[in-house]
């Protein structure tokens, strides 16, 4: 592929610079220092900040010289993942290119295209000479990957534009139009354990799929967590007497769990009856889940007769309660666009330990006061079984506006010119964008970008294509944004 035949050279110029300088999350110095760098090559005002964070401003060309100022938005930092036989060295190796065909792909490393894509068309643009624009703001932020860190350390008042475009989604031709807000909900059952007499089993829950607590929970796939809830409320509803050992489920609290373990002590006499229960909801759960889950296995795996150090009945019901009760998948859906999750709940980790159980969820939703009366809620059901609920990591929703002049005049521009036709969307996940919305409400936002395959892992590749489509877009709606 020669790259200086394409119209988007320059794009792709930039970005094979910035693939030499290592950039995994949260050890930006190199590459923020190179923004900043650059900016004062071309005498164009820039501002680092202490997150490395960088703003680069540039006045507007030609005719659009007065026009309505553009804020462009990317982050910097990339997700740094390799095969398992790479000898790639992220803190100081450069990405090495691969073409073939349409797709650039790193070689046995992620390529960086999530975000660096984005950062080449702003680089682009502020290097350019012959390309009429408005006023820019380009803003470069940090670690995104790991926390929107950088977003959030930003001090926006010295942007003063009012358009924002984010350019950092992977599906050419879908203009992001909202995004969740969240926080993760950590739940803590206090429990006490004592020696006691019975039949210890193992039980297992497993074959699920799990997912993306975000991307995914619209699937409706089921929970781990959740259905062991379910295995312990149906033994409550029997009138079998149980205490647990141990329950320990999920990784993380923003993937569905597809694994959940427990030690449960019961009277030998009512073996009978569990192995029962749980034949009767394995089929219960393999028809509910069909066809994506129908694998779902519950087994004994051990049983031990004697003597363990178990918790209370009533502090094993108190779990089972939670279990049951705390909410899980979607909880609304958007009045605005069809399917969309608006509202979840996932509980992705349980586990035990010596004097607590703890749950911890992952919260979403683009509606703010719903996702405050889900807090709200956690925090009755925690108090109902004398636990407590505490809640951290919060980042904002970008709520769907029902009218937005950025977002009609991007997919009215990108319609005139290309034959697959734009898209408004939403994702039930978090952006950037929903910190900018909130550090500046005035903004009328956008989110896109060419089509990516496989961020966040060492499949990723780019369409060269969609950059070429993707540019000529930019300079065309940067044209026409003096129609706003």
């Amino acid at each position: 592929m020669n790259f200086d035949q394409l119209e988007s050279k320059d794009v792709f110029h930039f970005f094979e610079a910035i693939s030499q300088i290592p950039r995994c999350s949260k050890k930006e110095g190199n590459i923020s220092n190179y923004l900043k760098g650059f900016a004062q090559e071309r005498d164009l005002w820039a501002k680092q900040d202490e997150a490395n964070n960088i703003i680069i401003k540039k006045p507007g060309t030609g005719s659009l010289k007065d026009g309505p100022i553009v804020i462009l938005q990317g982050h910097m930092d990339m997700v740094c993942e390799k095969k398992a036989d790479s000898k790639h060295d992220f803190s100081k190796d450069p990405i090495k290119w691969v073409v073939n065909g349409d797709d650039l792909y790193a070689d046995g490393t992620t390529l960086g295209a999530d975000d660096g894509i984005g950062v080449a068309f702003c680089l682009a643009l502020l290097d350019s000479q012959d390309i009429e624009h408005p006023p820019l703001e380009v803003l470069f932020t940090t670690d995104e990957e790991t926390g929107m860190t950088g977003a959030h350390a930003l001090d926006a008042s010295v942007l003063e534009g009012k358009i924002f475009m984010n350019i950092d989604t992977e599906e050419e031709g879908k203009f992001y139009a909202s995004c969740a807000g969240g926080n993760t909900n950590a739940i803590t059952i206090p429990i006490k354990f004592k020696e006691t007499q019975g039949l210890l089993l193992s039980v297992r829950i497993f074959g699920l799929l799990g997912g993306h607590s975000g991307l995914e929970i619209a699937k409706e796939r089921a929970n781990a967590n959740k259905l062991m809830g379910r295995f312990l409320n149906n033994m409550s509803v029997a009138n079998i007497k149980f205490s647990l050992g141990g329950i320990f489920g999920g990784a993380k609290n923003n993937a569905i769990p597809r694994e959940c373990r427990a030690t449960v002590l019961i009277e030998a006499s009512s073996l009978e009856k569990v192995n029962s229960i749980i034949a009767t909801l394995e089929e219960e759960l393999q028809a509910e889940y069909t066809p994506q889950d129908s694998n779902i296995k519950i087994v004994i795996e051990d049983s031990t007769q004697g003597i363990f150090k178990v918790m209370s009945v009533e502090d094993s019901l108190n779990v089972a309660t939670v279990l049951t009760l705390i909410p899980y998948g979607p909880l609304s859906r958007s009045q605005y666009i069809e399917g969309l999750v608006q509202t979840s709940m996932n509980n992705g980790i349980v586990k035990t330990t010596e004097n607590h159980v703890l749950l911890e969820s992952a919260l979403r939703s683009s509606i703010k006061s719903q996702g405050m009366d889900l807090v709200n809620s956690l925090s009755c059901l925690a108090e109902a079984v004398d636990g407590t609920a505490e809640n951290y990591g919060f980042y904002p929703a970008w709520a769907y506006e029902a009218h937005s002049k950025v977002r009609d005049l991007c997919t009215k521009c990108y319609n005139a010119r290309f034959d697959n036709k734009g898209e408004v969307v939403a994702i039930h996940a978090g952006l950037e964008c929903g910190i900018f919305k909130e550090k500046m409400p005035d903004i009328d936002a956008i989110s896109f970008g060419p089509t990516i395959i496989g961020a966040h892992t060492a499949e990723e590749h780019l369409s060269i294509s969609s950059t070429e489509r993707v540019w000529k877009f930019i300079k065309a709606v940067l044209q026409d944004i003096k129609s706003i």
